[in-house]
């Protein structure tokens, strides 16, 4: 049950990254790579070295744009911004402030479950119960038409609860 997991929720990704000021293009990119959560990004750029040369091979030469009717679009940046210039820019540095959080949403979440916590304490929340209908419904399954069809969020604390912990059924 990832889902449950802040670091694994684009709608967090998608807030955090407006929060830090990550540049639109650049978050497209990061989409186009298949990073639209913090646990992605914090375990595919793994390191400062691996951000660094993300950044320079990536990033710094690419741009995207969501076209309405093509979708999203990458391209060459254009003109080119030579690396120099971009390691230095706010935008290079609002990506290693993101970086940063992400690997802490993981790191706290990590040690929660390294720790053997108790599954009494997982409660879904609205946010959470809306990833997890968007990937289920990614999956084939299809999209309720009224609430009415969705389960509850008691219901969904009470499965997140019977697969975590160490008395799992």
């Amino acid at each position: 049950m990832a889902n449950l997991s802040q670091a694994s929720i684009p709608a967090g990704f998608l807030k955090s990254a407006a929060q830090f000021g990550v540049a639109e293009s650049d978050f497209l990119l990061l989409a186009d790579l298949g990073i639209d959560t913090h646990e992605a990004f914090a375990l595919r750029v793994h390191s400062r070295e691996a951000l660094e040369e993300f950044l320079r091979d990536v990033i710094c030469p690419g741009a995207a744009y969501r076209d309405p009717v093509r979708g999203l679009l990458t391209f060459n940046r254009t003109p080119a911004v030579p690396w120099q210039n971009f390691k230095m820019s706010e935008d290079s540095a609002a990506l290693r402030k993101f970086l940063l959080l992400a690997k802490e949403l993981c790191k706290g979440e990590l040690e929660h479950l390294a720790a053997g916590q108790d599954a009494s304490r997982v409660k879904v929340k609205l946010a959470s119960a809306v990833a997890m209908e968007n990937s289920a419904v990614a999956r084939g399954m299809p999209r309720p038409g009224t609430n009415t069809q969705r389960p509850s969020l008691f219901s969904l604390t009470r499965l997140a609860r019977s697969h975590l912990g160490p008395g799992a059924s």
